[in-house]
């Protein structure tokens, strides 16, 4: 039988460090015994991401409902009033503002945009859940009645409106005009 010599290789430690070419050291640098030559290679900065302008407004929605706690209508509300009309919230405008014992005592409100000096409150009304049901509609009555009753001027304003035709919707509403009215 015949036997093959295989030649034995040297163990990774005792193996000879890799060595940089001439071509690739710094000139005019002398290596030093025990020194390695740092490679001068530039470190760009990543890129940032692009991207769509549907998932930057998702984006900012998700930020917006995680720090204030509202729909994605009261949000298009909310940007509207502080970009577009250059208002300051709790200044110019009070996000879900209590009125009577807010949630707390019967006939209490809760409205989502509060403008106490012109005496004007939205409330931003999703159509699911208040157009149909004849005991949101009562309590949604007895709201407005209380508010009225406090000097206020109440505006419904429907969630598919404000998406559908922000502009014009929150314009006329800004003026106290109501544009969808509830006939039974």
């Amino acid at each position: 039988m015949t036997q093959f010599r295989v030649p034995r290789l040297p163990l990774r430690s005792q193996a000879q460090p890799l060595r940089t070419p001439p071509s690739l050291r710094p000139i005019g640098v002398r290596r030093q015994r025990g020194v390695r030559p740092v490679r001068l290679i530039p470190v760009l900065p990543l890129p940032q991401p692009r991207y769509a302008a549907e998932d930057t407004e998702e984006q900012e929605y998700r930020a917006w409902e995680a720090r204030e706690g509202g729909t994605f209508p009261e949000f298009v509300c909310y940007r509207w009033l502080v970009r577009r009309m250059k208002m300051v919230p709790n200044t110019d405008f009070i996000f879900q503002s209590s009125k009577m014992g807010g949630r707390q005592l019967a006939g209490g409100a809760v409205v989502d945009f509060d403008f106490p000096f012109l005496l004007l409150a939205w409330r931003v009304q999703g159509e699911r859940f208040h157009i149909g049901n004849p005991e949101t509609e009562a309590r949604d009555a007895m709201q407005k009645l209380g508010l009225t009753g406090a000097g206020y001027t109440v505006i419904d304003v429907f969630a598919q409106d404000v998406i559908e035709r922000t502009e014009y919707v929150l314009s006329r509403a800004l003026n106290g005009e109501q544009i969808r009215v509830i006939v039974d």
